[in-house]
């Protein structure tokens, strides 16, 4: 059995392609920011298929019209803006990711490059006071790695040093409710 923790559940978005091969049942353990476990749920398959399409679900509670609290702001903004974050965030994932039977190495990167966009729109929130509600109404941007780019020029104060296009979705998803 599958074991998956999280710290937040909600990431409809976060993997355009489907991916994993099939559904499969798991135990959800919901982890405070310390590393705690708060709580843990089986998730059987059945369930799973029953989750509401629409990732924006929650959009019309009271609580996603008030802006991230400063707190939040203060504890999120620092990992946010920390590529050395990312790039661990992105080699763990590519580790889960390797164990599918189907793993391809171009969906990942894909996927990679709607996570890095929802993590530049998620810092761009934060610093700039929105509410999850207007976090989700921010244009839907793409940051792809550019191998082709000469990063020589740069400082080199990180191994992992790389340079990103950002592509913004023009066409609004199928699922859009705005």
């Amino acid at each position: 059995m599958a074991s998956v923790r999280v710290a937040a559940i909600d990431n409809g978005l976060a993997f355009p392609f489907k991916h994993p091969d099939s559904w499969r049942a798991c135990t959800v353990i919901v982890t405070s920011w310390e590393g705690e476990e708060v709580c843990s749920l089986r998730v059987s398959e059945a369930e799973l298929r029953c989750l509401p399409a629409d990732p924006f679900h929650w959009t019309w509670l009271p609580l996603a019209q008030v802006p991230f609290s400063p707190e939040t702001c203060e504890m999120m903004l620092p990992t946010l803006s920390d590529p050395s974050f990312v790039h661990e965030l992105e080699e763990n994932l590519l580790r889960l990711f390797k164990e599918d039977k189907g793993f391809d190495r171009t969906t990942y990167e894909n996927q990679m490059s709607v996570i890095r966009g929802q993590l530049l729109n998620l810092e761009k929130a934060l610093h700039q006071g929105l509410s999850p509600f207007q976090l989700v109404q921010l244009p839907a941007v793409r940051m792809e790695r550019n191998p082709a780019m000469e990063t020589s020029h740069l400082p080199s104060f990180s191994p992992f040093q790389e340079v990103y296009t950002q592509n913004f979705r023009r066409q609004k998803p199928f699922f859009s409710w705005w």
